[in-house]
């Protein structure tokens, strides 16, 4: 064979007497991993849309939750404020996780939050 990127096959119709060629490249018998296809091209699409969903659902609990808490007169239990359960419970039935469900109390009731002094000159 002159070149070692074609392959030389024969094939025999039945109804011809004589024999065929074809030639075929190489690339058509490699196995389809080095072909170059990313198959990650395909699914990062999927996965960005699933994606999206998941961040608008815990973005919208987040808020419901913050409201529920106001709403309650700042109590973040549950058995004193039933509003907050309320939401709560349609959260997890929607499979919000637990820490977006504990952060989003935490920030409603003011857990965490420090008021810090700034001294600015202005000259």
């Amino acid at each position: 064979m002159a070149s070692s990127s074609l392959l030389l096959s024969i094939s025999r119709s039945s109804s011809f007497m004589w024999y065929q060629f074809r030639v075929r490249p190489l690339s058509t018998l490699t196995p389809p991993l080095l072909k170059g296809h990313a198959h990650w091209q395909n699914v990062k699409h999927i996965k960005a849309a699933r994606d999206r969903e998941i961040s608008l659902l815990h973005q919208k609990y987040s808020y419901k939750i913050g409201l529920a808490v106001k709403a309650g007169g700042g109590h973040t239990d549950p058995k004193l404020n039933r509003s907050l359960a309320k939401v709560i419970e349609e959260a997890q039935s929607l499979n919000v996780t637990k820490t977006c469900i504990q952060n989003a109390i935490k920030r409603a009731s003011g857990q965490g939050v420090q008021d810090k002094e700034y001294l600015v000159e202005i000259t």
